[in-house]
């Protein structure tokens, strides 16, 4: 639980089942077919996209993965604990913060694989964000579909905590690892 949202590269990658690749530059055709999914929690770890990808035919495992700032969001903890005994993150508003996050660029087969392993998350689309990508040649990226907590966001004395290992610049609320919330919510109950 601690280790949530397990570790990612910090640029541009193409996955290929469990082989992770450094992008030099943004292959035009990459997105051909495929839609920007929004990944801010653990589906932007390759462990976990290789797990969650590994029952799907091996064209079906290859994914581009485009790193890059997410302006004015953060990511709290959900107002739920997954069955691991983490709290998975869930975007809120933030004006003026900018959250490193990713763009899957995902194929409707894997966006079907990904949405069931989000039962308690609601699948959404974001119009007008600004994504500032890391790659050269990347797409412009307007538009994203992205996942919400069914539950919400956890509140902490009465106001969102950010998940403090999930980097965001200019951040307007405390940030808490998994060990401090956990903790937190132990001695309160």
């Amino acid at each position: 639980a601690l280790g949530y949202p397990w570790p990612r590269p910090p640029s541009s990658v193409l996955l290929d089942g469990e082989d992770v690749e450094h992008l030099e530059a943004w292959d035009a055709d990459a997105a051909a077919g495929r839609w920007p999914l929004l990944a801010f929690g653990s589906n932007g770890s390759p462990e976990t996209l290789a797990r969650k990808f590994a029952h799907l035919p091996a064209d079906e495992r290859r994914i581009p993965v485009l790193a890059g700032d997410l302006h004015d969001f953060d990511v709290g903890a959900a107002g739920h604990p997954t069955a691991y005994g983490s709290f998975p993150a869930t975007l809120f508003t933030s004006p003026g913060t900018a959250l490193r996050a990713a763009v899957l660029w995902v194929t409707p087969v894997q966006l079907t694989a990904l949405t069931w392993t989000e039962v308690s998350y609601r699948l959404g689309r974001l119009d007008g964000v600004r994504f500032d990508a890391d790659l050269a040649g990347a797409p412009a990226v307007p538009a994203v579909l992205a996942y919400s907590s069914r539950w919400g966001i956890l509140h902490l004395d009465g106001a969102a905590v950010a998940l403090a290992a999930l980097p965001a610049l200019e951040r307007t609320v405390a940030a808490v690892t998994q060990e401090e919330l956990l903790g937190r919510l132990a001695r309160e109950t």
